[in-house]
């Protein structure tokens, strides 16, 4: 009799174990979206932006017009011309005007003007002048003031109103500038005075 050979022994004992690891299993689309990040957000715009983004526009448009203004104002002189004291108001012609420099920078080469009448009938009988009386400034500073007159004094005098004018000369630019102020002759009890007019 053959023997049978032990196959359960061979087959035990020859074959190799099996691997316990298992093949790794298929992701899903879904699983894969689900697992990257998600991208960031833009912020939404805040709702005061179209407020600042309007006024960074005028400032950009207006701030250079505005410095160029405030500027002209600041660097232009200004001068004013007023009535003062007048010892003797039977002589209108003798008052004492006051011109004063209010900007801020100096005028040069300052000359004064009158001028008699306007509308209506001029007398002017014997007129009395004095060196001082329309006397020019080489400089007039910011915050000086000067005083002139049309006259020492005149006799018969019938005028409706008198002008006072200044001529001077800007800094650095060299510009001539003018400024002239009216007033009309007015009787009183005393004498004569001077009040500020249009013309």
């Amino acid at each position: 009799m053959k023997k049978r050979r032990n196959t359960k022994g061979r087959a035990a004992g020859g074959n190799t174990p099996k691997s316990t690891s298992q093949p790794p299993a298929s992701t899903t689309p879904k699983q894969i979206e689900a697992t990257q990040p998600e991208p960031t957000r833009s912020e939404k715009p805040r709702a005061g932006f179209p407020i600042m983004w309007f006024w960074k526009e005028f400032w950009a448009f207006a701030g250079p017009i505005l410095t160029l203004t405030s500027a002209w104002f600041l660097l232009s002189p200004q001068i004013s011309i007023e009535p003062s004291v007048n010892l003797d108001p039977s002589q209108p012609v003798a008052t004492q005007f006051l011109i004063t420099n209010r900007g801020h920078v100096p005028v040069y080469d300052v000359h004064f003007g009158c001028g008699f009448g306007g509308g209506g009938a001029i007398h002017i009988g014997h007129l009395k002048l004095s060196m001082a009386t329309m006397l020019p400034v080489r400089v007039l500073p910011p915050g000086v003031q000067v005083t002139r007159n049309c006259a020492v004094e005149s006799d018969n005098i019938q005028v409706p109103d008198i002008s006072i004018t200044a001529t001077y000369t800007w800094p650095v630019i060299r510009w001539q500038g003018t400024q002239t102020a009216h007033f009309s002759l007015r009787h009183g009890t005393p004498g004569f005075f001077l009040v500020p007019d249009l013309n």
